[in-house]
């Protein structure tokens, strides 16, 4: 092969990728309505999105408002509950010293105010056992 036909193979790969360029623009030029109107459609959507995601910033920052009081308002009223003077108790006579001794573990549940039931089955004795006891000791302080 000559030089000649190099630089002709030459000029005719030039001249295809030059028609194929002028093809190719030319057809996006025939869509340019169809382009105009997607185009418009995605700004109009993109509008809405932006429309929307403020409405839900507004929404949420009212909700974080309502939240942030709520929650003032249970940290006062937990300050109120803790500040409140508690019940004083009457003071109880001890049991003798020899029931006391004895029997301590279930005047101290009792004190804790547990019932009969509950102490009998902590301290594994007869619900009768517990309840003669108790009242033996509220007996002996009368």
């Amino acid at each position: 092969m000559s030089i000649l036909n190099y630089i002709f193979i030459g000029l005719l790969s030039v001249n295809l990728i030059v028609l194929l360029i002028v093809v190719l623009k030319k057809k996006p030029q025939q869509d340019t309505g169809t382009q105009m109107i997607l185009d418009q459609k995605i700004l109009e959507n993109q509008r809405d999105m932006m429309n929307e995601m403020n409405e839900l910033k507004i929404e949420l920052s009212k909700q974080q408002k309502i939240l942030l009081k709520k929650m003032e308002e249970l940290r006062v009223e937990k300050q109120v509950t803790y500040a409140a003077p508690k019940p004083v108790e009457p003071v109880k006579k001890e049991p003798s010293l020899f029931l006391n001794d004895r029997y301590k573990d279930i005047f101290a549940l009792h004190q804790q105010g547990m019932t009969i039931d509950e102490i009998a089955k902590k301290l594994e004795k007869g619900v009768g056992e517990v309840s003669l006891i108790l009242q033996l000791a509220n007996q002996d302080d009368a």
